[in-house]
């Protein structure tokens, strides 16, 4: 069997589907944005890269016009047998208007808790590529909530499964030498924000809580992970917050880098406006960290208030400042205990290689249930 994914650009939820696609047979990757590339590892093994001639654009450009049927003619040109494209927005749209089958779609969590929803156009448009997929994989319960208000999709194609952490990020150990590493003391409280600088992630308001917070605990500091396009405003903030000196901001990370940093901080920090269920919140707790996070239906499925961090209401720099102090302020024992709690969550239910597996089980029984209603071929239906 022949799978394509497609994709906006080529990010670590990509990097570990393809790897784990290409153990169902032949696998291709199509990336819709040369731009998007945030994975700096190399493509999987075995896994080759195709291209249109050019971005898509949304729906109601021209562009679009011509990129589906620029896609019908690379997949009939490619013997490709099966579809995964997410999230809805761009790569969904397109395969759907390709009359491609099957076609899983996969949702990044805000392409359905909001893009979906920003106008009538909007929501028509998501509600037709629900119903064009033949299944669909949410990452979280309230996704998959969403999707069910949008358009009326039968059980049998839905999954909820978290695409989770890797085994490495749920090994114990701490690293003491961070924070000194970053100018700070061996005293200090050290807050990992690494969300990218984009709207949905609301990093300035992470910042302004940080430095309410900052101004009652001289132990607080900041390493502000990443970049995007509201770069500019989050150093605008720092510069405000009236804390810049205790916040550093080393740039988007690694995976190595990222799991140094989350054994090497104390406390984890997201203000995010939309989720499912975040990666980057998941491995903080993987490696034992107290979490703050915005009181979104994503986040409560993970973050037990009082047991495994604090929730503060979105947007309200006051009320998260006011969790991140009394996070800071608990005996070390009772935080490690918070965490170690949080460590156990994961573990329990968002491990990748546990949660692939499930992935596998829900392609097999599509494949059967298309197999039985005699559209075992690819191609437009």
């Amino acid at each position: 069997m022949h799978i394509l994914h497609v994709s906006d650009g080529y990010s670590t939820h990509d990097h570990r589907l393809l790897g784990q696609l290409s153990r169902r047979g032949r696998v291709s990757f199509l990336p819709l944005r040369a731009t998007g590339r945030l994975e700096r590892r190399p493509l999987p093994e075995g896994v080759g890269e195709l291209a249109l001639p050019h971005p898509p654009g949304p729906p109601e450009n021209p562009a679009f016009t011509s990129a589906v049927a620029a896609l019908r003619r690379l997949l009939a040109e490619h013997g490709v047998d099966a579809v995964q494209a997410g999230p809805l927005q761009g790569p969904g749209q397109l395969v759907a208007a390709s009359g491609f089958h099957p076609f899983v779609l996969l949702s990044m969590g805000s392409d359905i808790l909001t893009e979906a929803w920003r106008d009538a156009r909007s929501q028509e448009s998501a509600a037709a590529t629900l119903r064009a997929a033949d299944g669909l994989v949410c990452d979280c319960r309230a996704v998959a909530a969403a999707a069910r208000r949008l358009a009326d999709i039968p059980g049998d194609r839905t999954v909820v499964l978290p695409y989770g952490v890797e085994e490495a990020f749920l090994e114990p150990g701490r690293d003491a030498a961070l924070r000194r590493e970053l100018g700070f003391g061996d005293g200090s409280f050290l807050v990992l924000a690494c969300r990218s600088f984009e709207p949905v992630y609301d990093v300035p308001t992470v910042v302004a809580a940080f430095g309410l917070a900052a101004a009652r605990d001289p132990r607080l500091c900041l390493a502000l992970a990443g970049d995007g396009s509201e770069a500019g405003a989050v150093r605008r903030a720092v510069e405000r917050c009236g804390a810049g000196h205790r916040i550093v901001l080393p740039g988007r990370l690694s995976q190595a880098a990222l799991r140094r940093f989350y054994r090497g901080s104390d406390c984890y920090l997201t203000g995010s406006r939309s989720d499912g269920s975040s990666v980057s919140l998941l491995e903080a707790m993987a490696a034992g960290l107290p979490v703050v996070a915005s009181d979104i239906p994503g986040n409560r499925e993970w973050v037990a208030a009082g047991r495994t961090g604090r929730l503060f209401p979105v947007g309200d720099p006051a009320a998260a400042a006011r969790a991140l102090l009394a996070v800071a302020a608990m005996d070390g024992r009772a935080r490690t205990a918070m965490g170690e709690q949080g460590r156990r969550t994961v573990r329990r239910r968002a491990v990748w290689n546990d949660n692939v597996e499930r992935l596998h089980t829900f392609y097999n029984a599509l494949e059967d249930r298309l197999k039985r209603a005699g559209n075992r071929e690819g191609g437009p239906q």
